[in-house]
């Protein structure tokens, strides 16, 4: 979902809205089932921090009419950290938005209204339900109609088998007959083949020859289409050996020393830099998986933030203790040639914290890029 700026009584909520949980082996986030995310920044653009009572309400229309259908619960305060926030919606808002199709979501900063949004597609942590249910009952059906269609076969099996039976003792006469009547037809037949053979050789020397000139020129289209489309190919995706280390309060360039591929070599491993070499829309993500507990324990805020020519262009952040915590900012850029793309982590714990190392069978952060359109 995507939330336009909009100023009010001095504050205004970027337009970054993203869902944020805890890895797991499903695939989906855990519990809670759903964390509202933004960027909250003052007038002028530049991004706040401290504590700030944020609300969250859901309605049936964009009037705000009648009552909210949900909303999450008021006077408890919010910390924004370099602007950025997180706000757990209760499990009676995923049915709301699970159920309708025209939701609309008020954020509240200090009391005041920052506006309307409608919510655009269900996030996939509440379709994944729905689609356990539909395979449930794709088996039970699928298990039904293979018992029918074993007792069908059993049927016909013993019908075959009578049928056989009879056509056995009719065969063994015939096959007298038959026997006595291919022999004579086999010897004219030798002498028709050998005729045909003959006549068959001369035309088809004269249309391979025919067959070749017009193949090879089909040929030469097809290769120069395939080439021509090969140019303008553009994508990489890299990922780490390491576990490299994140500083407390400092947003370095994570440097992926390892790449999956990279069709225009584009990417740089030694500074961790993806430079286009052809302008057009990018698919742009950045994966950054946090390993460890700070030590004390405790909670605190990371981010993974992608940035284009030095300049944060989106953002994916959270709290949590940082025992393997994925934030995932994936968005699509127009990027001009030689745009200079990195993927930075960041984290306030109080002290360094490790990336994720490579484990058999487990994820690692990675950073990816694929030229979509001109």
């Amino acid at each position: 979902m995507n939330l336009s700026k909009t100023v009010c009584s001095g504050l205004a909520i970027g337009a970054v809205a993203f869902l944020v949980g805890r890895v797991g082996a499903g695939g989906a986030p855990n519990n809670p089932a759903l964390v509202y995310s933004g960027v909250l920044e003052d007038a002028n653009g530049a991004p706040l921090s401290g504590k700030h009572l944020i609300q969250i309400n859901l309605w049936g229309t964009a009037m705000r009419e009648m009552s909210p259908l949900c909303n999450t619960p008021t006077g408890a305060e919010s910390n924004v950290e370099r602007g950025a926030f997180s706000i757990p919606l209760p499990e009676e808002c995923a049915a709301v938005i699970h159920d309708r199709s025209d939701v609309w979501l008020e954020v509240l900063v200090d009391g005041a209204s920052i506006g309307t949004t409608k919510l655009g597609a269900v996030p996939y942590a509440l379709e994944a339900a729905h689609a356990v249910s539909a395979d449930s009952a794709k088996q039970a059906e699928s298990t039904r109609q293979a018992d029918s269609a074993t007792q069908a076969d059993s049927a016909k099996q013993a019908d075959s088998a009578r049928q056989a039976e009879s056509a056995k003792q009719a065969d063994t006469a015939k096959q007298a007959d038959t026997a006595k009547q291919a022999d004579t037809a086999k010897q004219a037949d030798i002498a028709k083949q050998a005729d045909a053979a003959k006549r068959a050789d001369t035309a088809n020397t004269a249309t391979v020859a025919t067959t070749a000139n017009g193949a090879g020129g089909a040929l030469n289209d097809r290769i120069s289409n395939i080439e021509g489309a090969a140019a303008n190919k553009s994508g990489f995706l890299a990922y780490n050996t390491t576990g490299p280390e994140v500083p407390h309060s400092s947003q370095p360039t994570v440097v992926f020393n390892s790449e999956a591929f990279d069709f225009a070599a584009e990417y740089n491993n030694t500074t961790g830099t993806f430079q286009p070499k052809t302008a057009g829309y990018y698919d742009v993500g950045c994966n950054v998986i946090f390993y460890q507990r700070p030590p004390g324990g405790g909670t605190f805020y990371m981010e993974a933030g992608i940035f284009i020519n030095g300049a944060r262009r989106d953002v994916a952040a959270g709290n949590g203790d940082g025992y393997v915590q994925t934030f995932r900012a994936r968005s699509v850029f127009k990027l001009a040639a030689n745009d200079e793309v990195t993927c930075a982590a960041y984290q306030n714990s109080g002290s360094t914290l490790r990336l994720v190392p490579p484990r058999n069978g487990e994820a690692v952060s990675s950073f990816s890029a694929t030229r979509i359109s001109p």
